[in-house]
């Protein structure tokens, strides 16, 4: 364990990058899966527990669980959103003929 000012910087830095990657990634989880119970315990070992084993390369798996989680989270909140009255994707859009000028 470091001690002194370097020690207690890499503490604060490690802590704010947990919850950064918790909040980020739970979040992403949580609306994603099918069962949202298990979305707390299975973030708090993929961000938390798993990355301590690593040692120094936590703080490396926290900026990709954040940058994951918030990229997925923009990309598909929209469509989670909207749930069942989000419109059917496959429908085709015919731009042959223009539209009827109105006045």
């Amino acid at each position: 364990m470091e001690t002194g000012f370097m020690g207690i910087f890499f503490l604060t830095i490690s802590l704010l990058a947990d919850i950064l990657a918790v909040g980020w990634f739970g979040m992403w989880l949580a609306l994603t899966m099918k069962r949202p119970v298990l979305a707390p315990a299975l973030t708090i070992l993929f961000v938390l527990v798993v990355p301590s084993c690593l040692y120094r390369l936590d703080l490396v798996a926290d900026m990709l669980f954040v940058s994951w989680g918030t990229t997925q989270l923009q990309q598909d909140f929209r469509w989670l959103a909207l749930g069942p009255a989000r419109p059917d994707r496959s429908v085709a859009v015919d731009l042959s003929h223009p539209l009827p000028n109105t006045p």
